[in-house]
């Protein structure tokens, strides 16, 4: 049974496992000799059996998975990319402090770059993954384990029965935040996750980068323009950009002014200007486009794409968010008389259709929504 055991542990093409095995044939060799003399012998024993493991068992191993215990197989692949995998995702949680709070959601992936390709990816870390996934109380899912999530109402659902496994202090601090229930348990991606094993969508902050990127992908496939500006500097800004905690104009700053830099300022100026051109002859282009910048030129590109469609499209209400994001930045980070500060505050709140500018949540979800209809058009328009 032991050697069966063994040939399986091979033949299962996990390198993890092969660690597990002899890690727990050492121990078991440490807590059970009875002094020096037994430990040394087992250690021989356990570098014998070793050797006769790399130079007799998995030379007659089929190829594939015998070349995946080579040594050059290790280091290239380096744990077929699982080392890249979590500081990438350790590096993102690090970067973002609501997430790191309550996580991005129990069956969420984490997006990134991979030989030039933007990937789904897992930790392949169960402590890692449930860091990123539900956050810091995930961590502690190992005392007790308690999937939740938030529905159409904002409100924090869960199954009343995982309170038998929360400990009394636990259970004291939710006491302190329970409400009436609303009923709308099954409208949210908890109960789909939970049962009917539906992934969670993205949100739609991470959508609009997502589709972003597919805009400039179709750009480049159909026109062969490139219009990426600051690859490295726009990815370091993406770390900033998730749903707020709270909202005010502190709290959404951060992401308001990442999407400025990323949205607005991480396009090619010179390269929208090629799109431009070669959208429109040479009778069509205005006098002035050689000094517009990128909100001007996505506008008028959205225009040119907009005239092969049967509906009209309200071209200046959907590059809207990209001037809001603009001012916003502005207002934040600028100093401004006070005239200036309530013009534009102003006019933030007119654009969006919110009551007044107070109303931080409002203006977010409908920036956040423009934008997400934004780029939805531009991947459409573009391809």
């Amino acid at each position: 049974m032991l050697a069966l055991g063994a040939y399986m542990v091979f033949t299962s093409d996990s390198r993890g496992v092969l660690l597990g095995l002899a890690v727990m044939i050492m121990s078991y060799v440490f807590i059970n000799a009875k002094g020096t003399k037994q430990r040394i012998i087992g250690i021989c024993t356990a570098i014998g059996m070793a050797i006769i493991l790399w130079m007799v068992v998995i030379p007659i191993l089929p190829e594939d998975v015998s070349s995946r215990f080579s040594i050059q197989k290790i280091i290239k692949s380096h744990g077929t990319g699982r080392g890249d995998i979590w500081l990438s995702m350790l590096n993102t949680i690090k970067h973002s402090s609501w997430e790191l709070m309550y996580g991005r959601g129990i069956f969420a992936y984490h997006e990134m770059m991979i030989d030039g390709k933007l990937m789904h990816v897992v930790a392949h870390n169960q402590f890692i993954q449930s860091l990123y996934n539900q956050g810091i109380p995930g961590i502690y899912q190992y005392d007790w384990s308690v999937p939740f999530g938030f529905n159409s109402n904002g409100k924090l659902v869960f199954w009343l029965g995982d309170l038998n496994y929360m400990d009394a202090q636990s259970q004291a601090i939710l006491k302190g935040f329970n409400v009436d229930s609303d009923h709308l348990i099954i409208d949210s991606e908890f109960f789909q996750d939970q049962m009917n094993c539906m992934f969670s969508r993205p949100i739609k902050e991470k959508q609009i980068l997502m589709n972003k990127d597919n805009f400039i992908l179709n750009v480049k496939k159909k026109y062969n323009i490139d219009l990426t500006h600051l690859e490295k500097e726009c990815s370091s800004q993406t770390e900033n950009i998730g749903r707020p905690l709270v909202f005010t104009e502190q709290s959404i700053s951060g992401v308001i002014n990442a999407f400025d830099k990323v949205l607005v300022e991480g396009f090619d100026v010179g390269q929208l200007r090629e799109l431009y051109k070669t959208l429109y002859t040479e009778s069509e282009r205005d006098a002035q486009y050689e000094r517009w910048q990128s909100i001007r030129l996505i506008k008028e590109i959205l225009l040119k794409w907009c005239e092969k469609l049967e509906d009209t499209i309200d071209v200046e209400t959907l590059v809207s968010p990209l001037y809001i994001l603009h001012d916003y930045r502005i207002y934040l980070d600028h100093l401004l008389s006070e005239e200036k500060q309530e013009n534009t505050k102003m006019h933030i709140v007119e654009t969006l259709g919110v009551q007044n500018f107070e109303e931080q949540e409002a203006i977010y979800f409908e920036e956040i929504e423009r934008l997400d209809k934004l780029f939805q058009y531009l991947v459409l328009l573009s391809k």
